[in-house]
């Protein structure tokens, strides 16, 4: 039954290269979460903070204080799941007036750690270099 139910929520949330959406757009923290912050966990008297997003899981650091944890947590939200949400709406308005133009460019969402170990994005196709041509 419950797999049952995961295919047809499937179905009805809104999907971008292994993304939902969605749950992106959520804000709710788990019921299993004991610090009040999702993606931020108590472990070892020491705040672990990750973020997972196309599920990959993505270590954010450990931190001595939860402050510090929710602002790394906080950055990478804005980076990946803000971002991505704005680029798809900017992509779905480009579709929505071109149809071959979206099968022709599907979304495709990459990310990378740099040398500096921060987490970087790019999104494709570039919609400003589309709309000149």
């Amino acid at each position: 039954v419950r797999r049952q139910h995961e295919k047809e929520l499937y179905k009805t949330l809104i999907h971008v290269d292994n993304t939902s959406l969605d749950i992106l757009k959520s804000k709710k923290i788990p019921q299993d979460n004991t610090t009040g912050v999702k993606g931020v966990y108590l472990i070892h008297g020491k705040y672990t903070a990750k973020i997972v997003f196309q599920k990959k899981a993505y270590y954010l650091g450990t931190y001595d204080n939860i402050e510090d944890a929710k602002q790394a947590r906080r950055e990478a939200e804005a980076l990946l799941f803000e971002n991505t949400v704005t680029f798809y709406e900017k992509w779905e308005q480009r579709a929505n007036t071109d149809p071959d133009w979206a099968v022709a460019h599907p979304i495709q969402i990459h990310v990378t750690r740099g040398r500096d170990k921060e987490l970087h994005v790019t999104f494709l196709p570039e919609l400003e270099k589309a709309e000149g041509q």
